[in-house]
């Protein structure tokens, strides 16, 4: 369902004006709560500011690394993941303590379709045009033994 909704945007892209916004305080909280369950680290500054997210996109983005992440813990179980959440600019890492990413598949991933040992990367490649279509960047930013991270950052955020 989450790769034909982010698909239906890819084929109508709409223009951040044009996308349903939310609160990124309400937005945060919601990622944790339905993630309760699922022993992850959250860290964000005590008070959010007062700004208005694409919180589909943000979704869209942050489903698919958790799953990806809690994917991996099915294979590797004692890894940690951490969501941490910096403003000025905005941007939200996720990380895992994991195995780091082959480089036969970073090469390609968020540029295109990989073949993967969990599926076709599909879904993270969808977020990262998604992200690129709203002036937002996904990006790998570590990816060595004990740290791999993903981040998605919004460039247009106050610093």
């Amino acid at each position: 369902q989450r790769i034909e909704l982010t698909l239906n945007k890819l084929q109508q892209p709409q223009s951040e004006s044009e996308t349903p916004q939310l609160a990124l305080a309400a937005w945060w909280d919601a990622l944790q709560l339905r993630n309760r369950h699922h022993g992850i680290v959250w860290h964000a500054p005590d008070a959010l500011p007062d700004k208005k997210i694409p919180a589909a996109l943000f979704d869209c983005v942050l489903d698919n690394l958790l799953d990806n992440a809690l994917r991996k813990r099915q294979s590797q179980p004692d890894i940690g993941i951490t969501v941490e959440l910096r403003t000025g600019p905005l941007r939200i890492a996720i990380c895992d303590s994991g195995d780091p990413i082959p480089e036969a598949i970073t090469a390609n991933l968020l540029r295109s379709v990989v073949v993967s040992e969990n599926g076709l990367g599909i879904g993270v490649y969808q977020a990262a045009r998604w992200a690129e279509q709203l002036g937002c960047r996904l990006a790998l930013v570590s990816n060595q033994a004990g740290k791999v991270c993903f981040e998605l950052r919004d460039p247009h955020s106050p610093s």
